[in-house]
């Protein structure tokens, strides 16, 4: 090949190498703050909520202590402190912060043969005491959420089996708790609850059943309704809406045609019928969790399953936007976030690593309160869900150091293989 002409092709391609780690990428990526927070012994499902003053709250259980756990940054550092002791379960936990700023936590409690009871725990008056909602064979996931005058909604699941269950709702906004059935079926393992300002319920169910719909029900016409939103398989799992200042509810939900790629969309209910704008494409897609800021911008944290990464997606530019938040196979379940009066997203998600699992927080815009800065490890990406090996090729979508550094280090790459020809160092 002749000389000039390979040159002239290397400085090219140092040229173009860097920045095509940037296709996809936000164009000038949000700055995120990460760090593990202090617990003892081994977290799992996490779920987060920021108070008016930004403070974040975080409920988790503890593995090995066998307590549903409660842990802020309210006083400049994290402070951890029991919500419920062992024999109350404190799985499939759900956390919601009304105006004063008590803490309303939603859990299934007392497990025997594979069904518990829906409790309802606070820190109202200055400790934590729990009361029984219903023991109505309990089972899936609870969601809670808090109206404008601090009613307590909670959306949660009962049933003796997959083909005979219920979607209920369990509620003290009249002064007294009151529990009814929402949807009967095939319906509500996994589910999400969001109240407008006007007090209306928000509910998105999936019945955790390969190929049957993502459903919707609200008492917004005054009774009781359930309808379709979508009808693609594997969408469902770990639900999450918001409601916007419009009375909008918003689902980060997923679509897939097959098991081995799951899609990222967000999905808004207007004039009597949802639609749905493609967020990821050919990923997989998993512990999606949705919060709605003060200008009515979208906020979204999932787990990318394939490479355990957990992401960042927002529309607040206009346009959707995805960062890494934290790599290298940390991220392994439970990913939630919740949008203070700033517009910063908190996040929290449990990471594991050879010493188990734990309770990690990130955090956009400010600085996070004092705690162990997490340093990203150098560590083989972990195999995908098939099998095989793990989803390549991540930087050239997202912004991050990654991103940078790959792009940069091939095109010097390419520079000094252009050098070393001119000095007749490398014969081509």
């Amino acid at each position: 090949m002749n000389r000039s002409l390979l040159v002239t092709f290397l400085l090219s391609m140092a040229l173009v190498v860097p920045f095509a780690s940037f296709q996809g990428a936000a164009a000038d990526p949000t700055p995120i703050a990460v760090q593990d927070v202090p617990v003892q012994g081994n977290a799992s499902n996490c779920r987060i909520a920021v108070d008016a003053e930004g403070t974040a709250h975080i409920i988790y259980f503890d593995e090995d202590g066998g307590s549903l756990m409660h842990a802020t940054n309210a006083g400049g550092s994290w402070i951890t402190e029991t919500v419920a002791d062992q024999g109350l379960a404190g799985r499939a936990s759900s956390i919601a912060v009304d105006s004063e700023g008590t803490v309303h936590v939603s859990y299934v409690g007392a497990e025997q043969d594979g069904y518990g009871d829906l409790m309802y725990a606070t820190n109202e008056g200055g400790s934590w005491s729990s009361i029984l909602v219903d023991d109505g064979f309990v089972i899936g996931h609870t969601s809670i959420a808090v109206d404008p005058r601090d009613g307590v909604h909670i959306s949660y699941h009962t049933g003796h089996d997959e083909l005979n269950d219920s979607l209920k709702y369990a509620t003290d906004a009249s002064g007294a708790w009151s529990v009814e059935s929402v949807d009967t079926g095939i319906s509500g393992y996994y589910n999400a609850i969001g109240v407008s300002s006007s007090g209306t319920v928000h509910i998105i169910s999936y019945a955790g059943i390969g190929g049957m719909p993502l459903k919707y029900t609200t008492n917004a016409g005054g009774s009781w309704s359930t309808q379709n939103i979508e009808d693609t398989v594997w969408i469902g799992s770990f639900c999450s809406i918001a409601v916007d200042s419009e009375g909008r509810p918003h689902a980060a939900v997923s679509t897939s045609d097959e098991i081995s790629q799951v899609d990222l969309k967000n999905a808004v209910y207007s004039g009597g019928s949802w639609a749905s704008e493609a967020i990821e494409i050919g990923g997989y897609v998993w512990d999606r969790s949705l919060a709605i800021d003060g200008g009515d911008a979208a906020h979204i944290c999932y787990r990318a399953s394939t490479t355990n990464d957990l992401m960042y997606a927002t529309n607040e530019g206009g346009s959707w936007s995805i960062q890494r938040v934290d790599g290298l196979g940390s991220a392994s379940s439970f990913a939630s976030i919740a949008v203070d009066s700033g517009g910063d997203a908190h996040m929290c998600y449990i990471a594991s690593d050879s010493g188990g699992e734990h309770l990690r927080y990130a955090k956009t815009g400010a600085p996070v309160a004092p705690g162990p800065v997490v340093e990203e490890s150098m560590e083989a990406p972990p195999e995908g869900p098939m099998g095989g090996e793990a989803e390549s090729g991540r930087q050239d979508e997202i912004a991050g150091p990654a991103g940078i550094v790959g792009g940069v280090g091939l095109g010097a790459a390419v520079v000094i293989a252009a050098l070393l020809i001119v000095k007749g160092k490398w014969k081509a």
